[in-house]
């Protein structure tokens, strides 16, 4: 009797523990659940391109979809260009306020190596918040480089800005590479906001098309392989044209200080005596 009833003690504390890591389970649970039925149903797709797929000697696809690539591959590579959208699955909608901005997704963009003629010069992203605010929808600029082989990588580059707004400036990706960056919304009406900041950057293999794992931005160099030019479009100028700027400016200032010099009361002239 006694062993009995000290067997049906000692299951006690296991079955209460049991009981407890249950419960503990099922709320940790329903929490979750109803945590998620609350994030804002973002989602993004390409509308459009142009010049439109297909027309003439330009090769694209992806639209009406969340990608959309193009570029004809040089002889012996495969790697095209390319825009992905991926949404913010987090949106909270108590940050869905007028005149707060938000995170609405992030933008990838692969730099791929392509016959020139076979590229695209913008394509229409449109983004929607599950009702939560109307639809936005905006244009978004591709500027697809032209090199030969031999030049400085930061030469190569490609960028993206938005038509309508470039006073977001420009982000840019290096060739052989792919960059990631936030797209920011102002709420109201819904409205752009601009980038938000570079969230990785990785090697994009133009001979096999794989993409190598997304490094921390901040593990590399300043400006190296991704980055932004604000407000200005236009790439970066090679090191030779560079140095004939400072040249050039260092002779204005050179004739600005010797004209000075003479305009000034007493000033001595130099002559050469033959």
């Amino acid at each position: 009797m006694a062993s009995a009833q000290t067997e049906r003690s000692g299951r006690r504390p296991f079955a209460t523990a049991t009981i407890q890591l249950l419960v503990g389970l099922a709320g940790t649970l329903f929490a979750s659940a109803a945590a998620a039925q609350f994030y804002v149903p973002v989602s993004g797709i390409f509308t459009d391109t142009d010049a439109d797929c297909g027309s003439g000697g330009v090769v694209c696809s992806g639209v009406d979809s969340s990608s959309v690539s193009w570029g004809k591959p040089v002889a012996g590579t495969v790697l095209q260009s390319s825009l992905s959208f991926t949404p913010n699955p987090m949106l909270d909608p108590n940050d869905i306020l007028p005149g707060r901005v938000i995170t609405l997704g992030q933008l990838k963009f692969i730099n791929g190596t392509a016959e020139p003629g076979s590229w695209i010069d913008n394509t229409t992203l449109e983004i929607s918040t599950g009702g939560y605010t109307p639809p936005l929808s905006f244009v978004i600029n591709t500027i697809n480089t032209l090199c030969v082989g031999g030049e400085p990588a930061e030469v190569c580059a490609d960028y993206i800005h938005f038509r309508d707004s470039e006073v977001f400036g420009s982000f840019r990706v290096w060739e052989g590479y792919y960059g990631t960056v936030e797209v920011k919304g102002l709420v109201g009406s819904l409205s752009l906001a601009g980038f938000g900041k570079i969230v990785g950057v990785g090697f994009a293999d133009a001979a096999t098309g794989q993409l190598g794992l997304p490094l921390d931005p901040s593990l590399l160099p300043p400006d190296l392989q991704v980055g932004f030019l604000s407000p200005s479009i236009q790439p970066i100028p090679e090191p030779a044209t560079v140095m004939q700027l400072l040249f050039g400016l260092g002779l204005l200032a050179a004739v600005y200080r010797r004209q000075r010099r003479a305009s000034q009361p007493g000033a001595a002239s130099c002559s050469t005596v033959a």
